[in-house]
């Protein structure tokens, strides 16, 4: 069973928690080898934690 595409979201992070924490969604576009669909997350509601 193939894949055609990878779809993963994104909680969006400022540069400076994205340098610190990593993305996975970065890492996964740039190593998947396959086409990759980033889905933003909704910033209002991954800023309330």
């Amino acid at each position: 069973m193939g894949v055609d595409v990878i779809v993963v979201g994104s909680r969006g992070l400022g540069a400076f928690k994205r340098v610190l924490l990593g993305s996975v969604s970065s890492y996964v576009v740039h190593h998947a080898g396959r086409p990759v669909l980033v889905i933003p997350g909704d910033t209002e509601a991954t800023t309330q934690h």
